[in-house]
């Protein structure tokens, strides 16, 4: 498992393609791939909150769970958005997630199984 955050200051253009490839080479089936979210009382909602782009309910909780890109964002909430449905689709297409799980199975270099015979126990009483 590993996880991927779309949505901080530091990205210029599109991020997709280079996490989408990034997933691919790596062959690690599973991965979270959220929306950066500024908890409270870290250094990350502090500064935003200090820089006026944290949003004044962004600490409310949806379903129990806090809700990503709750802050104004440094590029186009849009394109965020696009990248991260981008990489979603892109990563749990059934052939790529499949091809993942295949070429990990290859990886692992597990050693062969033994065959080992079974004996069925035949009642004395017929």
């Amino acid at each position: 498992m590993a996880g991927l955050i779309v949505g901080f200051d530091s990205e210029r253009g599109s991020v997709a393609e280079s996490m989408i490839e990034c997933i691919e080479e790596t062959s690690i089936p599973f991965y979270y791939i959220g929306l950066l979210y500024a908890l409270a009382n870290t250094q990350l909602s502090r500064r935003l909150q200090r820089e006026g782009r944290l949003f004044p309910d962004a600490h409310a909780i949806n379903d129990e769970r806090p809700v990503g890109l709750n802050f104004k964002t440094a590029r186009p909430r849009r394109d965020i958005l696009d990248d991260y449905e981008r990489i979603l689709e892109r990563a749990y297409r059934p052939v790529a997630y499949f091809e993942r799980i295949r070429r990990l199975g290859r990886t692992l270099r597990r050693p062969k199984l033994q065959h080992v015979p079974i004996i069925v126990a035949h009642s004395l009483h017929a």
